[in-house]
């Protein structure tokens, strides 16, 4: 640098003020010295301030302070995109080499000139020392490196090691926050032909098939993409091949053919299917022509899977289902225990109508309490003389062993619902029941103290021969349905339901024989049975998330039906426990669930009809005037989400808890924390993993346990949530309270007298108000925590007759299903 430059800058940080006298300043009197000397004390400061304030001009950087500056620190402990942003400098030999450290440089649309200019100054300011400011002759610069460029090389070094999980994370950042950097598309290209390289090598075909397909969009002719991409899909179409996963396979052969329309892997792969689909169809013929249709229909679905353009193929599948019409239906949620008549359990009370078929079952709302029907008997009620009749059909279905289910069988079934030390006791027919006697053969009459409104909704339960309920427990009663589990076919994901030969055939049953089969295919996730809906590995799915409705919108052979009759979804606390048996606990715990947020994000942010949150234990109706909700008081509005409320009740609600809990001799509860279980299904998940974060904003620790609806609550949960079928409100709401709430002593007395009320309502008018009064009590005492009525949804392949119309549950009437012709 210039000596004149050198010494204009010292000059430039060297400014004395002026000291010397002017006539005028002489003139002035002694007695103003102290006011003189504060002036020129203000007019310094007032000096000194202004000079600070004006712009520094850069400095010439000289070789002696470059040598002092070419150390740069650079955190390595840091990923540099978390380090704020900086430049590196490289200065030539005459500047020692030196390479600083700057603040980002305001190039234009930060680019640095290529070449580098031969004249002129760069204006730099010090990253380690803000305000110090230099200007560098371009001759002196060797390379400046954007921040930017940096990052790149980084990443560059971080493919080259193998370590792509942190380069990609580089290159994330770049993409967002620099997109426009030379080289950036380079670098991407390195890395998906890199880390595709490595996956192959490794046996991760899906991820390098997924690396390959992003290569192939940012530059198609790449050299090594074509070789790659072939070994990718090759292996990954022969491992889903492998497993049945036959749409699977095709759907990676059909990304290929969009991505690169010419690669010989596609006509390689479809050449085999079309052999493979071509021998399947000669075996389809060759066994239906033996007779053997159910093995035509397992060999047909699979001809459908593996090639679908298969030619006449529709017409084959046709003639095979008239054959043999066997239905798949893809499940989420299994029955460990069939039961029809289960209230809160949704897989139990699915396959319990296959194979174990109620003795009354509920069919749907009428306008005064449920419509019922019975494919075992036909009831008479004579108000007058206090009868009920039940007349046995003689079309009733047998038992899997081939017994008939007798009048005495009938008679010794309903005096154990009767008799309080009896498993099969239910207190609301024990309540009505005076007397039973078998009248003939194939008639009971059964003596009631008084006439309850609805007799037939009380005989809801599976019938069972006298002999089994005369035996010890434990012994299994005979399944007695339409179709019969074929153990030795099933697994622990697939069941087989077959047709059952002893089953009778109701004689308001018109239509033809419906399915020889039924296989239930458990899916771990809704969206994997949708997926299977629609790529035809299945023909119907039992229950459909609502807010993966959208999957189906587009559709075309795919329809989605509404259930008929919404689920209440509660939270059942632990009474007989310090925190959930307080009842400011409940409150504020309630208070601390924004119901209204996670209904709308179960819907996926739509709106439902006859899904709203609900202020009680009974269903509301999916409509106004829908006589379901008969029982649901609509004055009571739901309490609102008042988190602040909910802190403060629940606070002192933990220490009532624990004084009470020192007066019953019990542990303390020393920590904020309750166990919330629920079922394992994907609904009552998301919903409790909504409620576990906002009780966590109000100080509670909450651990989630999944536990079988089949199956008593665990003891250490402190809230059950539950999907309850609250359908003839009357009965179901005894039933939930009678199978959740054991310990009676723990439920108000006014909750008590209002439940031990409903049954002795002699009018419809009168059984309403009794319950919208039982409403009103448990919305004040919160024996169960109200959430919210959802209403479900199922899905069936276009094509299939008897799914039509709305149903209760999904088997409802699977003895009509049948396949349209085509």
């Amino acid at each position: 640098m210039d000596s004149a430059s050198q010494k204009m800058d010292r000059l430039g940080k060297h400014i004395d003020l002026p000291n010397q006298r002017t006539a005028d300043t002489r003139r002035l009197p002694r007695c103003h010295g102290l006011c003189r000397t504060a002036c020129l004390l203000v007019l310094c400061i007032l000096g000194r301030d202004a000079f600070a304030e004006a712009p520094q001009q850069p400095s010439p950087l000289t070789p002696q302070i470059s040598k002092q500056l070419s150390e740069p620190s650079i955190d390595t402990s840091t990923p540099l995109y978390e380090q704020p942003p900086f430049d590196l400098l490289y200065l030539n030999a005459a500047n020692n080499n030196a390479v600083l450290k700057l603040s980002p440089v305001p190039l234009p649309d930060r680019k640095v000139p290529q070449p580098l200019p031969r004249s002129g100054y760069l204006e730099i300011e010090l990253f380690d020392r803000p305000g110090e400011r230099y200007r560098v002759p371009w001759q002196a610069v060797v390379q400046l490196k954007l921040f930017e460029q940096l990052l790149l090389e980084q990443a560059t070094k971080l493919i080259q090691e193998k370590r792509f999980d942190e380069a990609y994370d580089y290159l994330d950042y770049v993409a967002t926050h620099h997109p426009n950097v030379s080289g950036l598309a380079e670098v991407e290209q390195l890395f998906l032909i890199e880390e595709a390289r490595a996956a192959l090598a490794q046996g991760q075909s899906e991820r390098a098939f997924a690396d390959l397909c992003r290569l192939s969009q940012l530059n198609p002719n790449h050299p090594e993409l074509s070789s790659l991409i072939g070994q990718a899909v090759d292996t990954l179409v022969a491992q889903r091949w492998q497993k049945g996963e036959y749409a699977a396979a095709r759907g990676v052969v059909e990304t290929l053919s969009k991505l690169l329309p010419q690669h010989p892997a596609i006509e390689k792969w479809r050449q085999q299917w079309q052999t493979e689909a071509a021998e399947l169809e000669k075996q389809v013929r060759q066994v239906l022509a033996e007779g053997n249709a159910r093995q035509a229909d397992r060999l047909v679905r699979k001809l459908r899977q593996v090639w679908p353009q298969q030619p006449g193929l529709d017409q084959l599948i046709a003639e095979v289902r008239q054959a043999y019409p066997r239905f798949q239906v893809g499940i989420t949620q299994p029955g460990a225990r069939p039961d029809p008549t289960s209230l809160i359990d949704w897989g139990s009370r699915r396959c319990g109508q296959l194979i174990r078929k109620a003795l009354v079952e509920y069919t749907g709302p009428g306008p005064e309490g449920g419509e019922y029907r019975s494919a075992f008997l036909r009831w008479q009620l004579d108000a007058e003389k206090q009868t009920l009749t039940l007349r046995l059909r003689p079309e009733r279905p047998r038992f899997a062993d081939g017994r008939s289910y007798t009048a005495y069988d009938l008679a010794q079934q309903l005096a154990s619902r009767a008799d309080r030390h009896h498993e099969a006791y239910f207190p609301p027919w024990a309540e009505v029941v005076a007397g039973i006697r078998v009248f003939s053969p194939e008639e009971v009459i059964v003596n009631l103290r008084f006439v309850p409104l609805k007799p037939e909704a009380l005989l809801q339960c599976v019938p069972v021969p006298a002999v089994i309920l005369a035996s010890s427990a434990g012994n299994r009663s005979p399944d007695v349905g339409p179709f019969l589990l074929a153990a030795e076919e099933s697994s622990s994901s697939r069941w087989v339901f077959l047709r059952n030969s002893h089953a009778g055939t109701s004689s308001d049953q018109t239509s033809p024989v419906g399915p020889a089969e039924i296989e239930e295919i458990a899916f771990p996730r809704c969206r994997d049975a949708l997926r299977a809906l629609r790529g035809g590995e299945v023909d119907i799915v039992d229950r459909v998330n609502p807010w993966e409705l959208p999957l189906l919108a587009e559709a075309r052979d795919v329809t989605v039906q509404t259930y008929r009759v919404p689920l209440v979804h509660l939270l059942v606390p632990n009474l007989s426990k310090p925190l959930p048996g307080n009842r400011d606990f409940r409150r504020a715990m309630l208070y601390a669930i924004d119901r209204d947020r996670i209904l709308q994000s179960l819907l996926g942010g739509k709106r439902q009809p006859g899904c709203q949150v609900i202020s009680g234990p009974f269903p509301a109706g999916t409509s106004f005037g829908d006589p379901l909700g008969y029982a649901y008081d609509a004055q009571i509005k739901p309490r609102e989400y008042q988190p602040s409320l909910a802190l403060a009740l629940s606070e002192i609600a933990f220490r009532q808890a624990q004084e009470v809990a020192r007066k019953r001799g019990l542990p303390p509860p020393e920590s904020r924390e309750v166990v919330l279980a629920h079922p394992p299904h994907e609904i009552a998940r998301e919903a409790c993993r909504q409620i576990q974060e906002q009780w966590r904003l109000i100080g509670w620790t909450v651990k989630l346990v999944e536990a079988s609806p089949d199956q008593p609550p665990p003891p250490n949960c402190d809230f059950l949530y539950v999907e309850a079928a609250i359908w003839e409100p009357e009965v179901d709401v005894i039933r939930l309270i009678t199978r959740l709430i054991p310990e009676r002593q723990y439920l108000s007395p006014q909750v008590e007298l209002a439940l031990a009320g409903l049954g002795h309502s002699a009018d419809w008018p009168t059984l309403g108000q009794r319950l919208r009064d039982l409403h009103r009590w448990v919305y004040d005492d919160l024996t169960v925590v109200p959430l919210w009525q959802l209403v479900d949804f199922y899905a069936y392949r276009s094509g299939i007759k008897g799914l039509e119309e709305p149903r209760v549950s999904l088997y409802q009437n699977v003895e009509t299903w049948q396949f349209a012709p085509n």
